[in-house]
């Protein structure tokens, strides 16, 4: 069994980030983690 974390944002929080709205360096550097994360589930399933 294989445990895979979850992330949590408010909806409001989310929108400003896709829309690139007051994105400084930890978040794009979450941004960037998350997509690898992404890629490695994707990879190992």
């Amino acid at each position: 069994q294989m445990l895979m974390p979850q992330f949590r944002f408010n909806d409001e929080q989310l929108g400003r980030l896709m829309a690139g709205e007051g994105r400084d360096q930890a978040s794009s550097s979450l941004h960037a983690a998350i997509i690898a994360a992404g890629k490695a589930a994707e990879e190992a399933a």
